[in-house]
């Protein structure tokens, strides 16, 4: 009986740890078993897009809604390219669907475990929401595009200034040389 205990204490402290973790990670788990196709979304996964955990099916299909339809054919191609062995690691960003209707960048990234004959049959990983870093780093990169265009007018003025300054240059001595040709003819 006190190991049972001990054993419930311990799952119900590691399940707490588990909760704050992904909580202070951004961050849900996936589980999909690739001979049935069953696929498990840890309800804080479902929570990174505003939704309650029953009202997101834990299927491919359901979770595939919930993707960018721009995004979906690109993280189709990367899991088959994963599972295909043409790369060493499963990590993909693809912009997925709040709720709320608003955009949510997520990095998602996984494992194969579990081999039959040398094919995986299960997947794990997770899904860490990315939205606060993309948005920085449009904004630097609009930053930089704004330099590079201020730089470039900066650029324009500084040659249409010389320009100015070799045509005022040229005219003043050219005025000065005539100015003296007639001094000149009024002294012969």
């Amino acid at each position: 009986v006190q190991e049972r205990s001990q054993a419930a204490g311990a799952l119900r402290e590691s399940q707490a740890r588990y909760s704050m973790a992904t909580e202070a990670g951004s961050a849900g788990v996936w589980d999909w078993d690739l001979r049935t196709g069953t696929l498990y979304l840890d309800p804080s996964l479902k929570a990174l897009l505003g939704y309650q955990d029953r009202e997101v099916e834990n299927t491919m299909a359901a979770w595939t809604q919930c993707m960018h339809p721009e995004d979906r054919g690109n993280v189709v191609q990367v899991t088959e390219r994963y599972m295909a062995g043409a790369s060493r690691s499963f990590e993909v960003e693809h912009r997925a669907l709040h709720k709320d209707g608003s955009i949510r960048w997520l990095l998602c990234r996984g494992v194969t475990t579990e081999f039959a004959g040398g094919v995986p049959v299960r997947m794990v990983g997770t899904d860490t929401d990315i939205t606060e870093r993309k948005v920085v780093e449009q904004a630097l990169q609009n930053s930089h595009e704004r330099v590079r265009e201020l730089a470039g007018r900066l650029i324009s003025a500084q040659e249409e200034e010389r320009k100015r300054i070799a045509r005022d240059l040229h005219d003043d001595l050219n005025q000065q040389l005539a100015g003296l040709s007639i001094q000149l003819s009024n002294l012969k």
